[in-house]
């Protein structure tokens, strides 16, 4: 989450930062079958699903510290590297003033407030895209299947009395096909 008086401008990834935020976005990108972030990052989109575009391409021109470069050296995302990146991401934005605020974990997945300043000032998407902005999407979508918003799609069609098949994007697939509105589900 952004905190402060002002989040306007933000692209919507943005706005909430972190395992929440993220992880619906993910489920809503499977369920639609594009790439979310690739867009709100700026990087280059493609019209072609994400399940024949890979991660590295979407963020190929991204300019990463070499820790980050060095734990996505064998494509996977260990828990350590993705801790690591994470309080890579916190001391830059302390090394510029900066705090993260509300920090959580849930499914093992970082959650966080940032100041609007950080975010107004740029030092927000810096920080994030130079020392975590890659290894936390890996980690999330090495995740997605045990995600709160993968249980919360399975929760949706079971309540509307459907069972819940398969992986993530599967289940999102599902829901989509479906017609639930989401949004009615839980209520």
């Amino acid at each position: 989450m952004v905190t402060g008086p002002d989040s306007a401008g933000l692209p919507p990834w943005r706005a909430v930062v972190g395992a929440a935020g993220a992880a619906l976005l993910l489920a809503v990108g499977i369920a639609a079958s594009t790439t979310p972030w690739a867009s709100a990052a700026g990087a280059p989109t493609s019209s072609t699903p994400d399940s024949t575009r890979s991660y590295d391409q979407a963020f190929s021109t991204v300019e990463m510290s070499p820790e980050q470069t060095a734990a996505l050296d064998d494509r996977h995302v260990d828990a350590a590297e993705y801790l690591a990146g994470f309080e890579r991401l916190r001391s830059c934005l302390a090394a510029a003033g900066f705090e993260l605020v509300d920090v959580a974990e849930s499914n093992h997945t970082k959650s966080y407030g940032v100041p609007v300043d950080a975010v107004d000032s740029g030092v927000e998407g810096a920080c994030y895209s130079i020392e975590f902005e890659q290894v936390d999407m890996h980690w999330q979508l090495d995740h997605a299947d045990t995600s709160e918003s993968t249980r919360v799609m399975r929760a949706c069609l079971t309540e509307n009395g459907l069972e819940p098949v398969g992986d993530a994007e599967a289940i999102g697939e599902q829901l989509k096909a479906s017609g639930i509105d989401m949004t009615t589900c839980g209520a």
